[in-house]
């Protein structure tokens, strides 16, 4: 196998894809884990580059990162040794990866990762200083090389190796390694455009810590449908957001509205109010765990609003 590692959350099957890329062949490799184990036969693709190239033991297209996107639908991988990102579709019940789409032209390409919103990817160079942002919102390969656009300039005191691994984490930021730095570089608004994605370079001071090439690889969670209904014309809002304790959630119509459930990511309810709601209900989550919950408000035809909301103490 090769250092391109993930892993996503099916929330229907109550399973995880652990997803890999095999050594010297273009075969994406799926394994399915939930509470019986892990499956030994894992699914096989095969799309995109053979990772066969290299000049330290043939080995460099091993090196790279691969990312799943927060919607669970796309995966991208970056190639070393070939200068290449690629694209792929994903099939979150089947673990299939389909329909590459490559992007050459970028040396010691390593780090990729997906914006919140699903619709862009950013980029980082081993031995290069420049963070791209890629449009995938039109999946082909022709639109996405259009698209691409600098989106800051990490600054290294290393003459040789620059930026590694990109990660989302669950206050809807991108945190960027920058070689053997005391600060990881931030891209605060990642849904935006390059020019307005609030890219900084001394984004997180590290104090005594030193940044290398990687960060965090946390499985993908993406929004469980099975507790989603159609909509209603009934809008809600949710203020702060992040936040460290209380949410208020304010409804327009309130009566309207039968009950207000908060879930975690894979679907549980850790909050649940059936009182008689007002346009501004206040509701005390402190007490739950750091990371990314939804809040629905369920009106009393049964169908349902849902929004994204972030715990950060």
């Amino acid at each position: 196998s090769t250092e391109k590692l993930t892993a996503v959350y099916n929330g229907e099957k109550k399973s995880y894809w652990i997803i890999t890329h095999n050594w010297n062949t273009n075969e994406f490799a799926c394994y399915k884990l939930n509470n019986a184990g892990i499956t030994t036969n894992p699914i096989i693709s095969s799309a995109g580059l053979s990772l066969t190239q290299g000049n330290f033991g043939t080995s460099h297209d091993a090196i790279g990162q691969i990312s799943v996107s927060p919607d669970g639908q796309k995966i991208a991988c970056a190639y070393n040794y070939s200068g290449i990102y690629e694209f792929y579709d994903f099939d979150i019940n089947t673990g299939v990866v389909s329909n590459p789409q490559t992007i050459s032209g970028f040396p010691s390409a390593w780090g990729v990762e997906f914006s919140p919103d699903s619709k862009k990817v950013y980029t980082s160079q081993w031995t290069e200083d420049h963070i791209y942002q890629f449009d995938i919102s039109i999946f082909n390969a022709s639109t996405i090389l259009s698209s691409i656009d600098n989106a800051g300039t990490v600054t290294c005191s290393n003459q040789i190796y620059k930026s590694g691994y990109i990660e989302l984490a669950p206050d809807g930021k991108l945190y960027i390694a920058k070689f053997d730095e005391n600060y990881l570089a931030t891209i605060s608004n990642p849904n935006l455009s390059a020019l307005n994605c609030g890219f900084t370079d001394l984004g997180i001071d590290l104090i005594n810590g030193v940044s290398k090439a990687g960060l965090d690889n946390s499985p993908v969670f993406p929004l469980s449908t099975n507790f989603l209904n159609k909509t209603s014309n009934t809008s809600f809002s949710i203020y702060p957001n992040p936040t460290s304790n209380f949410i208020n959630v304010e409804i327009d119509t309130p009566e309207r509205v039968s009950k207000i459930i908060v879930r975690d990511v894979i679907g549980n309810t850790v909050f649940q109010t059936n009182q008689k709601l007002n346009t501004n209900n206040q509701i005390n989550i402190g007490n739950l765990c750091n990371g990314t919950y939804f809040c629905e408000v369920i009106f009393n035809n049964n169908t349902t609003h849902t929004k994204k909301l972030m715990l950060i103490h």
